[in-house]
């Protein structure tokens, strides 16, 4: 269904928002008393009801419908009983018909006053001035090119099939059609050009439906159809736009923004300023400066170019995209950016540590092999040194059985056997078969090499069964062991060789220390404490000459040794035994002449 358009008076927008933008100078006027307030009229070519600035004069001639003699002569009357006596400080006109007639009418109802004119291109003012230079009229020439703008339209649609140009049946509707074919003949850059025949508005919009969605549409203008009824340049530009199948095109900027792609158009806002500095030049007094060409610029309307697929890509540098919806990324694309760093960052962090992490596992579990393997080389030097003490321990209970085995057999020969110290000697033999397997499952416990695990243990009992190893290796030194263990179990979560080894270690480390002292001075102090909710503790004190406070740290050190032939490395596999265990191992302050070093295990839960 055709859309119907109304009869509405004519009305140039574009001569209107040129009248707007004008009024730039009217800030200082309207801050000036009503006696010393510029007097400046405004005459329009063409009807309007708009309202403008109250303190300006303003009349609209309509010259496009109403431009016989009479009506121009009472024009000019009622022109010259309003404004002839009031000393007009500046005219400022809008239409080339209606500069043409203040011109040659000024001296009658405006005599002196300096005119600007606005609205219309160079050829339109060479033909209200008849060619001629007058020093007080000058203006803003408007650009309407109708090549440029159908340049910037092949340009988006280089494969477009036809040129169609509309306008309509007024006298400068007509004007417009006949500019524009002594400009254009019937093909532009080989591409046939196309008059749409003047017509109904209801054809025009039946035709511009059925156009190829290819094709360029040049909308010239539109002020009166074929049946007389009158249009809005502006409304009807929406209605073709809205109807058309294809792209339509516009010399106008105000006619943007109504569903029109485009056009290679002025800036109104810049032709308001130029106009209104030209208006303040006049109201001073100063000469006008010759008449400005405004710069006409490609502009498109970014909704438009979306309805019909047209590339934003193909448009010359320096276009103006007008109602243009960025994009996320072109609004935030800083931020973005800026997150995306951010992220990247933290992913990289994330895999840097990840790796790290790996390579730390990686080396700990290279590093602890390496630390299993130096406790067992080091737990083996320690057996060498106790070799003499440990084979006394199991050749004591073999001999021990092998007298009793002897004795035995004598007795049984008797007659009568004494059946009862028959069995008193079994129970020897079996007490000492008992004592030699301990001994030797001690020390296989204390030779095993294997992977660290962690169980629950007594303290206490480590300590009992450490020293049964190295009894006669303390017995031959001289050296009287004192165990005051704690009276309830000592609990730790550990690993049971590793644990014998420190106490190994320590209470041989206390038995060297005392080498050279009197028998009776050589006391070995061994005891633990289980603190509730906290700490066991095992404390090994001897009576030696002691380490100064300065070097208790120095000891700990690989390879550091107070011993001629020691390797020094026996207390740091201690401390790294009791590090791996959640436990510290250090020398505090004794009680008394001698050393006193500390082992400390938490109650459980212990690291591996």
């Amino acid at each position: 269904m055709a859309r119907k358009l109304p009869k509405l008076p004519v009305r140039s927008l574009v001569s209107v928002l040129i009248l707007l933008a004008a009024l730039v100078f009217a800030g200082h006027a309207m801050a000036q008393s009503d006696d010393t307030r510029p007097r400046l009229l405004f005459i329009v070519e063409s009807d309007s009801r708009l309202p403008l600035v109250k303190a300006l004069h303003v009349e609209y001639l309509d010259m496009l419908r109403f431009n016989d003699p009479r009506e121009l002569e009472l024009n000019r009357t009622f022109l010259v009983e309003r404004y002839g006596g009031l000393g007009l400080d500046a005219v400022m006109v809008l239409g080339a018909h209606a500069l043409s007639y203040v011109v040659a009418n000024r001296e009658a109802f405006a005599p002196g006053a300096p005119i600007v004119y606005g609205g219309f291109g160079e050829a339109g003012m060479m033909t209200a001035l008849s060619g001629q230079t007058l020093p007080d009229v000058s203006g803003v020439i408007s650009p309407f090119d109708f090549r440029s703008t159908l340049d910037l339209a092949l340009t988006v649609q280089p494969d477009a099939p036809e040129i169609v140009v509309i306008t309509g049946s007024a006298r400068f509707d007509r004007q417009w059609r006949s500019a524009f074919t002594s400009v254009i003949a019937d093909t532009y850059r080989d591409l046939p050009v196309r008059f749409l025949p003047e017509a109904t508005a209801d054809e025009y919009l039946a035709e511009a439906r059925t156009l190829d969605p290819g094709a360029i549409v040049l909308l010239l203008s539109v002020n009166l159809d074929a049946e007389g009824r009158r249009f809005l340049p502006v409304q009807f530009a929406e209605a073709l736009a809205e109807a058309s199948a294809a792209p339509v095109w516009s010399l106008y900027e105000t006619q943007i923004g109504k569903g029109i792609v485009g056009g290679t158009v002025e800036d109104l806002s810049s032709t308001g300023r130029e106009i209104g500095k030209m208006l303040r030049t006049a109201i001073a007094g100063d000469p006008l400066a010759e008449p400005v060409k405004v710069t006409a610029v490609p502009t498109v309307d970014w909704r438009a170019m979306q309805r019909h697929g047209l590339d934003l890509g193909r448009l010359p540098k320096g276009s103006r995209i007008l109602f243009y919806e960025p994009t996320l990324w072109e609004q935030y694309r800083v931020f973005l950016i800026a997150v995306a760093a951010v992220v990247a960052a933290q992913t990289a962090t994330i895999f840097g540590l990840v790796f790290h992490r790996r390579r730390y596992f990686r080396t700990q579990a290279s590093l602890d092999l390496e630390r299993s393997q130096l406790i067992h080389v080091s737990r083996n030097l320690r057996l060498g040194q106790l070799s003499a003490s440990l084979a006394h321990e199991i050749n004591q209970p073999l001999a021990a059985i092998q007298a009793n085995a002897e004795a035995g057999a004598r007795i049984a020969g008797r007659t009568p056997p004494d059946l009862v110290e028959i069995g008193a000697i079994f129970q020897d033999i079996n007490n000492d078969v008992r004592r030699a397997a301990s001994t030797i499952a001690n020390l296989r416990r204390l030779m095993v090499k294997g992977e660290v695990t962690m169980e629950r243990l007594d303290l206490n009992e480590i300590v009992r069964a450490t020293l049964a190893l190295a009894q006669s290796e303390l017995a031959n030194s001289g050296v009287q062991v004192r165990q005051v263990l704690s009276p309830g179990p000592v609990e730790v979560s550990g690993n049971g060789p590793q644990l014998q080894q420190i106490v190994l270690n320590l209470v041989l480390n206390a038995s060297e220390a005392m080498d050279g002292l009197p028998e009776a001075a050589k006391t070995l102090r061994v005891s633990t404490v289980f603190h509730p909710g906290g700490a066991a503790t095992l404390t090994v004190e001897d009576a030696g000459p002691g380490i100064p406070p300065d070097q208790r740290e120095e000891v700990f050190r690989p390879f550091v040794s107070s011993k001629p032939l020691g390797l020094g490395v026996g207390l740091a596999i201690c401390r790294s035994i009791a590090a791996a265990h959640g436990g510290s191992l250090a020398f505090v302050d004794p009680e008394a002449a001698g050393a006193r070093i500390v082992l400390t295990l938490p109650p459980g839960g212990a690291r591996t």
